[in-house]
C-alpha cells in the first residue's frame, strides 16, 4: 500500500515543528530533505509530493498525530 500525505495547511506544518521543539533544520535532517523545500512548504509555497510526504512522515515519527485534512492524490 502506497503512503498519501496529508494535504495540510501551512500553518498546521509550522504549528507541528514548534510544538515538537524542532528547527528547521532539525526537521529537513529528519525528512531526508534541505531546508529550502521545508520553508518553501512552511509558507505555502509549490512543493514537491515527495518533500511533503517525507515532512509529514517526520514530524508523525517525532509524535505529531493530524486529525482531518485530506489526503494528496
Amino acid at each position: 500500500m502506497t503512503r498519501t500525505a496529508l494535504a495540510l495547511s501551512p500553518k498546521a506544518y509550522r504549528e507541528a515543528r514548534t510544538f515538537l521543539r524542532l528547527s528547521r533544520e532539525d526537521l529537513a535532517s529528519a525528512a531526508e530533505i534541505s531546508v529550502s523545500p521545508l520553508r518553501r512548504c512552511e509558507r505555502g509555497e509549490n512543493v514537491s509530493d515527495y518533500a511533503r510526504k517525507q515532512i509529514t512522515a517526520a514530524l508523525e515519527a517525532q509524535g505529531a498525530v493530524f486529525v482531518g485534512g485530506r489526503r494528496a492524490e
